[in-house]
């Protein structure tokens, strides 16, 4: 008899908290979507060219930051040079746009 009463009341307290969860999340999309209607929509449209050349700056930024992180943690001499080298034909690359 006992474990049939804990089981109901896990089972009921387990259905409030799942309804309670739920009535919880449609409220944050329902504020989600009453934002983005707030909000004007000023998106610029990217030609083909522009999406292209983003992409590739984005690319040279991040393997920027792979070289810069592999610098500080490398010992070796001769890979340092190469990663210095490596570094400045980003910078390069990068001053380009």
């Amino acid at each position: 008899m006992v474990g049939r009463l804990l089981q109901v009341t896990i089972g009921a307290n387990l259905a409030t908290l799942f309804s309670m969860a739920r009535g919880w999340e449609s409220k944050s999309v329902e504020s989600q979507i009453a934002d983005r209607n707030e909000r004007p929509q000023k998106r610029e449209k990217w030609s083909s060219e522009q999406m292209d050349t983003a992409r590739k700056r984005e690319s040279l930024e991040l393997s920027r930051t792979r070289i810069q992180r592999e610098l500080a943690e490398t010992s070796s001499p001769a890979r340092r040079k190469a990663l210095e080298a490596a570094l400045a034909h980003l910078d390069d690359e990068l001053r380009r746009f």
